[in-house]
């Protein structure tokens, strides 16, 4: 008699098995020491702190030896110099040498290039991802994103917070904006994917955020709590599209939005970083995603004006999170790990489901070969600033798009005004102060040009805007570079169309809405020193514009567009 379940059975079986060691394990020493770790200890690891200031501060101090935290964030003003960030994060990895386990720092960074960027003067701010999705090129993202992760280990920063993966389909959108790849979510999937792959391969953490998307927001989750009221079929089509991508390739980690999403949550009023069918439904159960997940600040008024501070931790942690960024002062900081202890001693979460949180970080930190009792090396970092210098300028001239072309670029040696709505540059490059008029003038009179400068504010006076007439009335040509168009910029624009004249937009890709009129209108996605020098280059002639649209701005501009 034919036993046909026993065939049946085998099979699971053998499948069984490979399941289990296909499973990544903790490395040998990483397991004993989480075999032989505190609750307090490991909690510890679940946090990944702000701290202030440029050297060991006893905040600092504090955190890595009293709190035993994970990892460390740090921004723009924790890193003042190449040789003073180096310095820096080499004494965080010393004093966490000093701990009972000597587990090495996850150090941080948003580094997501242009508008983002914590670079200190002397290394490279990439163009940023909505320049990168103007170059439609999978690997000029790739090859972006990798040195920029060699970059990071050369200042010892071991994991970038980036990419973002939100779907900029929203104009309105008061913080997303350039830090998108575009509004098509197959785009920002496949460059998302792309940027994952050159982070990996620099050996530099990522993390995807904001999970489930922050696209599509009149509202920053900075200032208050933004809610997407999408059906789940269009939620899955648009926001999650790119996120799935990700995490289908191999995402390390994922950061959560502070952002209501009722579709997902049968209406209930709760941000994404605190629902449960959210982060344990969606990304675990659904899609089986089995990585790091990390929240965004939880002291951002999304969070911190609607739940209470301590609840909001333990929620979070209760949801599926398995680290909290706090970028608080150490008081709060303190609190937040008191908060889960207490909870966990209240029986609220089991110790089982935090040691599967640092079993997860452990893994990512192992993967990164962050190896107990050793400090990482740091790489060289004039050569890594060298090798990037060389990418970001090949994106920014890729990037540039041209959408007016009814009229002429500047001829040589004429005598040429430039009308800018001035500031430092974007990243690395403004750190010592240099400003976007500043450097357009330096790179137009190297080529022979006559060049007169003046700045205009974001909303300029009309007697400033006559006194851009009166330049005018002397020059060839006019150059007005306007950073998210104002009325007045517009009004501007439009008193100099009877002048041969050139608009660029250097921020927000929707100007040309304001000042529709003009015959010649280019874009640069930012204002990097790459897409500046780009940006010369294209004004003289010496290269073409070739970038396309990676949004779309209204039924005559639609994505995908370039003259």
């Amino acid at each position: 008699m034919k036993l046909p379940w026993k065939k049946h059975s085998i099979f699971l079986l053998i499948f069984l098995v490979i399941a289990v060691f296909a499973e990544a394990s903790l490395p040998r020493e990483y397991q004993r020491i989480l075999d032989s770790m505190t609750l307090e200890e490991k909690v510890g690891q679940m946090l990944l702190l702000g701290v202030p200031g440029t050297y060991i501060t006893n905040s600092a101090r504090s955190a890595i030896l009293e709190l035993n935290a994970g990892g460390l964030v740090l921004f723009a003003g924790n890193l003042t110099t190449v040789d003073q960030a180096r310095d820096f994060t080499s004494r965080l990895q010393a004093e966490a040498m000093k701990t009972k386990w000597q587990i090495p720092l996850l150090i941080t960074a948003d580094e997501e290039g242009g508008l983002v960027s914590r670079m200190p003067a002397g290394m490279v701010t990439m163009p940023g991802n909505m320049a990168l999705g103007a170059t439609r090129s999978e690997l000029l993202v790739q090859k972006a994103y990798y040195h920029t992760g060699r970059q990071l280990r050369a200042l010892g920063i071991n994991m970038n917070l980036a990419p973002v993966l939100d779907v900029n389909n929203n104009p309105q959108n008061p913080v997303i904006g350039l830090r998108s790849f575009g509004s098509d979510p197959v785009l920002v999937g496949n460059m998302g994917v792309a940027a994952l792959e050159g982070l990996k391969k620099a050996n530099v953490g990522s993390i995807v955020k904001h999970f489930p998307g922050h696209g599509d927001t009149a509202t920053d989750s900075h200032l208050a709590l933004p809610i997407v009221r999408k059906g789940k079929d269009q939620l899955a089509k648009m926001e999650l599209y790119p996120f799935k991508q990700a995490l289908d390739y191999g995402a390390m980690a994922v950061m959560t939005a502070h952002i209501e999403f009722p579709a997902l949550i049968g209406g209930k009023n709760l941000p994404a970083t605190l629902s449960q069918e959210i982060l344990t439904g969606i990304l675990r159960a659904n899609w089986g995603y089995d990585g790091v997940i990390c929240t965004d600040d939880l002291t951002m008024s999304a969070i911190a004006n609607y739940f209470g501070f301590q609840d909001a931790v333990v929620l979070a942690v209760k949801a599926g999170v398995d680290q909290v960024l706090i970028v608080g002062d150490i008081n709060r900081q303190k609190e937040a790990k008191q908060a889960i202890i207490d909870a966990v001693n209240r029986g609220e979460i089991s110790e089982a489901r935090i040691t599967k949180s640092v079993e997860r970080i452990f893994l990512l930190k192992s993967e990164l070969n962050l190896n107990p009792g050793k400090i990482p090396e740091l790489l060289d970092p004039k050569k890594e600033a060298n090798d990037a210098q060389k990418v970001a300028l090949d994106v920014a001239l890729n990037s540039v798009t041209m959408i007016k072309n009814d009229g002429e670029l500047l001829k040589p040696k004429q005598k040429v005004l430039l009308a800018v709505v001035d500031g430092k540059l974007m990243g690395a490059s403004g750190r010592d102060g240099t400003t976007i008029g500043y450097l357009l003038q330096r790179e137009l009179v190297n080529r022979g040009f006559g060049v007169e400068v003046i700045d205009i504010s974001s909303r300029p006076s009309l007697s400033q805007q006559q006194q851009v007439l009166s330049r005018a009335a002397s020059v060839d040509s006019v150059v007005v570079l306007s950073r998210n168009a104002s009325n007045e910029q517009a009004q501007v624009i439009q008193k100099l169309l009877h002048k041969p004249l050139i608009t660029v937009a250097l921020q927000n890709p929707y100007d040309i809405l304001k000042y529709p009129d003009v015959k010649v209108h280019l874009l640069t996605y930012g204002y990097t020193e790459a897409s500046l020098k780009a940006l010369v280059s294209i004004l003289t002639g010496e290269n073409k514009a070739i970038g396309q649209l990676p949004v779309k701005l209204s039924e005559n501009y639609i994505f995908g567009y370039k003259e």
